[in-house]
């Protein structure tokens, strides 16, 4: 089904790429052939549940394409469903898919365990680089340099200011049930980064008890610094 121009709809470029994947990881399917997906994850699209599919943005990588979407329901009181996919082509013409998004809407509490493993030749973007270590040691100079003043960060269900992010990863005091008694900083590491130039997505873990897998996406503001990013499934700091 194509739009009122002619052109591909968000759903035609999903199905698309669903076309070409043999193995996919979803937060509450678990691994599955694309026929597990449909019947059993809440994000697929073609559940009476949702009325509509939106394309946010596709960053497309060498091996990777990273596909942020979301899904509009029928009922207008429900929250909408924001969600990634990450298509890996890494192993050739067998696609694997990786999906994100926060289960907890869906009254799953149990951390999605890692789901692939770091690149040993992983390639960051400078800016992505300065973020890592902001995120590890909870340092508020290296925010500063990592975070613009104004940044906007998205969470699953809220937005906050960068500035209220950066105090709460880098203050211990600040009640967290994932901190595990850690002094200020995350534990973070960057599996798989794909980038488009000043947008990068990546797939992290958070080493926490028990650790558990994400996926950020970043942009680049004029001024070197990340200037908004959109977290995928890892549990909310507000």
């Amino acid at each position: 089904m194509s739009g009122p121009s002619g052109a591909p709809t968000a759903l035609d470029r999903f199905h698309n790429h669903l076309e070409m994947t043999v193995r996919i990881n979803d937060p509450v399917v678990g691994f599955s052939d694309v026929a597990g997906f449909k019947s059993g994850s809440p994000a697929w699209p073609g559940l009476p549940t949702w009325a509509q599919l939106q394309e946010v943005r596709e960053i497309v990588g060498a091996i990777r394409t990273v596909s942020e979407y979301i899904l509009i329901p029928h009922d207008d009181e429900a929250p909408p469903l924001r969600f990634a996919v990450v298509w890996d082509d890494s192993q050739g013409a067998r696609r694997h898919a990786r999906v994100y998004y926060d289960s907890r809407a869906f009254g799953y509490s149990v951390p999605r365990p890692p789901v692939v493993a770091p690149d040993r030749y992983i390639a960051r973007p400078h800016f992505m680089g300065r973020f890592e270590e902001a995120m590890v040691t909870g340092d508020p100079d290296v925010f500063a340099a990592a975070l613009a003043a104004d940044a906007i960060v998205h969470e699953s269900t809220a937005a906050l200011d960068g500035a209220k992010f950066a105090s709460i990863i880098g203050n211990p005091s600040t009640p967290d049930d994932n901190r595990d008694g850690r002094s200020a900083g995350v534990p973070l590491q960057f599996c798989t980064v794909t980038t488009d130039g000043a947008v990068a997505a990546a797939e992290h873990v958070v080493w926490r008890r028990p650790p558990h897998a994400g996926l950020g996406v970043y942009t680049q503001g004029p001024d070197g610094r990340i200037n908004e990013f959109r977290v995928y499934e890892t549990p909310a700091v507000h």
